[in-house]
């Protein structure tokens, strides 16, 4: 039992409300000053003030009407809000939806608000009740206890009703014994649990996939309600990895196919807007000026509109260089430009690079170009493949991509490695069977290599786009790379693998 009320909902302390307040005081106090000595801006001001006044009433009405506490009680849970205090056993809860979102400031992860929706039978019939919380990283959820027993209640009560041959429903959604029926924009689809090879969560959506098929055969929001306790039904009846990552579970495909589609990133419609409009503005100048010369019987109309057209051509470049199409599959990439298709296989990529590099324009943040670019050696020849992309924050599908093909290259840095060969990480680092060899980047190159023991090193930090590693008795840190060389994030991984197995005494193994 919990004793102490937990806020749930909107509050005052909220950021755009106190500047809100402040802006109120602000130009309240300037146009009472302006107003005393008779200046022209008063009447402006105390307008202004008057207005944000208004505003900061009717914000703090829509505060206080969305104001909640939560009490979590044994069998239950007690819930404060306008409506007075109320308390609901587990036993009334209809279903539960759950949504994450994460915010950013200036590209960096800064907290997550979590979302946890709940439909309750009430004295008046269903009633809806919504859980908000802004958590920061590495800080607890406060309701972590009440959505895993509120969500552990519904699994059971799911799986009595389809031990009892009846349906578990959801948003949008109904699971039978052995079928799973979905509605999405009035098309109603049924796929047999039997039938599904794997169910995953991909892009915030429950995909799951048939055997023999890449596309998903159905896609859930995980944010609709009971969707978590579906996920947890599916995966009990699918044969699901105990490890998400882009290549665990399904089937594996033995001709030449990557395997099921996972998620995809597509050009922006303001990109293929601009790639379909631009030729089409440059023909129309150049008809147009083509006409204008011959009715006045002059080459100069012409010859300005062959350069605007050329010019007008050679700014769909820039659109073009962002239209590649990336598919992540469960055993490779597939990239389409727009002339060709390129399609690689985790287990060919011989080095990754992943870079995230901030972009800022007068000092201010604009967003992230993310770039992905896998190296290969087919048929002996070297070739890459390489994906760029501008967000505003992160992409978390992208991230876990990158974690994936780590792990597929750091299992063949552990192979090496336990044959007893130096297994190159990047310029200045390799992995030897007596410690990590590093030379350090100087004016002239890199400088002499120096050798540090593993039981030396005491700490090793990867955020900021910089490595930095310390070892025992030294404050500063004695190791420092970028992010951005080819297979970083494989050897940091095996990096982080090996100190552990060496702490704990066991063979080295990384899958």
């Amino acid at each position: 039992m919990m004793d102490r009320a937990l806020d749930v909902g909107s509050s005052y302390r909220e950021w755009w409300f106190l500047s809100l307040v402040v802006l109120t005081v602000c130009l309240c106090l300037g146009g009472g000053m302006l107003f005393l000595v008779q200046h022209e801006l008063a009447l402006p001001t105390l307008i202004g003030g008057a207005a944000c006044a208004v505003a900061t009433a009717l914000s703090a009405t829509s505060i206080a009407a969305r104001k909640a506490s939560v009490r979590i009680t044994p069998d239950g849970f007690l819930v404060q809000n306008r409506r007075g205090d109320r308390e609901f056993t587990d036993e009334q809860v209809i279903c539960a939806a759950l949504s994450t979102k994460s915010n950013y400031s200036s590209g960096e992860l800064r907290s997550t608000t979590r979302t946890f929706d709940l439909w309750v039978e009430g004295d008046a019939g269903p009633e809806r009740l919504k859980m908000v919380n802004r958590i920061g990283l590495g800080v607890v959820d406060p309701l972590e206890l009440l959505i895993e027993r509120i969500l552990g209640h519904l699994y059971d009560r799911a799986v009595t009703a389809l031990t009892a041959e009846q349906a578990f429903e959801g948003e949008g959604w109904s699971l039978y014994g052995n079928e799973l029926v979905a509605t999405h924009h009035r098309r109603t689809e049924t796929v047999r649990v039997d039938e599904l090879a794997a169910v995953d969560v991909f892009d915030n959506d429950l995909c799951v996939w048939k055997h023999n098929q890449d596309e998903p055969a159905l896609r859930i929001p995980m944010r609709s309600a009971n969707a978590h306790v579906l996920l947890t039904l599916l995966r009990e009846r699918v044969a699901a990895p105990t490890e998400r990552s882009p290549s665990a579970g399904g089937d594996r495909p033995t001709d030449g196919r990557l395997g099921r589609v996972l998620f995809e990133r597509k050009p922006g419609r303001w990109t293929k807007a601009f790639v379909m409009l631009l030729p089409a503005a440059a023909v129309v100048c150049l008809v147009a000026a083509v006409i204008t010369a011959l009715a006045r019987q002059r080459l100069e109309p012409a010859a300005i509109g062959a350069v605007l057209s050329f010019m007008l051509l050679l700014m769909t470049m820039i659109p073009l260089s962002l239209c590649a199409h990336l598919r992540c599959h469960e055993h490779g990439v597939c990239m389409r430009g727009l002339w060709r298709e390129r399609r690689l296989k985790y287990a060919d990529v011989d080095s990754f690079a992943y870079n995230a590099v901030p972009q800022y324009v007068k000092g201010v943040y604009s967003g992230t170009t993310f770039t992905l670019t896998f190296a290969t050696h087919v048929d002996g020849k070297p070739s890459t493949l390489t994906y760029a992309k501008t967000l505003r924050n992160a992409d978390e599908e992208l991230d876990h991509l990158r974690d994936h093909v780590s792990r597929v290259i750091a299992a063949r840095m552990s192979v090496e490695f336990s044959r007893g060969k130096a297994v190159a990480w990047t310029d200045g680092l390799k992995f030897l069977a007596e410690g990590l060899e590093h030379r350090a980047s100087g004016f002239l190159g890199r400088k002499p290599p120096v050798v540090l023991r593993y039981d030396q090193i005491t700490g090793v930090d990867a955020s900021h786009r910089a490595f930095q590693l310390w070892i025992g008795g030294q404050k500063k840190p004695v190791v420092k790379e970028s992010v951005s060389q080819p297979n970083f994030f494989p050897g940091y991984l095996f990096l982080t693998r090996l100190m552990a197995m060496r702490l704990s005494s066991r063979p080295v193994e990384v899958s």
